[in-house]
């Protein structure tokens, strides 16, 4: 456990605002699954997911400290899927994939043995090769959606507790979810009358933060890149979800159309 003289110092550095997170709840989520740059389709890559964790943030300051000695024992700085993926591709690289499936097995079982209140994902499949300028209007909508499926799973279990808000920090992709977005997001959900009766009291801040500064959101990257390869390589459950110990929400949304 984190001392409380340090309490404050650890809860600005995973949320960035101190104030208020003793009795709140936060969530990570990120994204896998991007189509190709503006104008490059990627004719591979035909579905995107955002996933997170909730938990407390006491909670997430023990989760940091057990995911953080992982990483130093492995010699990284920070987790990413798809960089050490490509490590493993590479020659020389001290990656391979017996070595990366043990990683991730270490950082599953962190994950699985944290006090995380619920996971929640959301999945959008949509034709290979559109363009990502026209499947990035659709980014928001999940955003959205996730905040709401957090919200009913969250109240289906009890929680928030009288008092508690739940913060949201997404990770930073500029390009599909710039900070002006989230606030516009914000103000829409506190401004939709049927949304604020039912769960505005809860909603706290919508916040963005970069992946390599926050481990929740790590631990995040690693749980939508698995949801994704299940996807997108038709392949099983990953261990994570199938094995998760508390509640856990997902939706899948088709758009063919687009």
């Amino acid at each position: 456990m984190i001392a409380w003289w340090a309490y404050g110092y650890g809860a600005s550095y995973l949320f960035g605002k101190p104030q208020e997170l003793v009795v709140s709840l936060i969530g990570y989520f990120d994204e896998s699954g991007h189509p190709g740059k503006p104008g490059r389709p990627d004719s591979n890559v035909h579905c995107f997911v955002i996933a997170g964790l909730i938990a407390e943030c006491q909670d997430w300051l023990d989760f940091d400290q057990a995911w953080s000695a992982i990483l130093r024992d492995e010699g990284l700085p920070w987790f990413h899927l798809k960089d050490l993926k490509g490590a493993v591709r590479k020659k020389r690289s001290g990656w391979t994939s017996t070595r990366l499936a043990s990683l991730i097995c270490k950082l599953e079982d962190v994950i699985s043995e944290a006090s995380i209140a619920s996971l929640v994902a959301n999945t959008m499949i949509y034709r290979p090769g559109r363009r990502r300028d026209a499947v990035g209007q659709e980014y928001l909508k999940r955003h959205r959606q996730v905040i709401l499926n957090s919200l009913q799973t969250l109240r289906s279990q009890g929680l928030p507790r009288e008092g508690q808000r739940v913060h949201f920090v997404f990770a930073r992709h500029q390009e599909v979810n710039p900070r002006r977005s989230h606030e516009q997001l914000q103000e829409e959900l506190l401004s939709d009358d049927l949304f604020y009766r039912e769960h505005g009291g809860y909603l706290g801040d919508l916040t963005l933060a970069r992946p390599e500064d926050k481990t929740p959101l790590q631990a995040a990257d690693l749980v939508a890149g698995q949801i994704y390869a299940q996807y997108r390589e038709g392949g099983v459950q990953p261990r994570l979800i199938r094995e998760f110990p508390v509640r856990w929400y997902l939706t899948a949304h088709p758009f063919s159309g687009l």
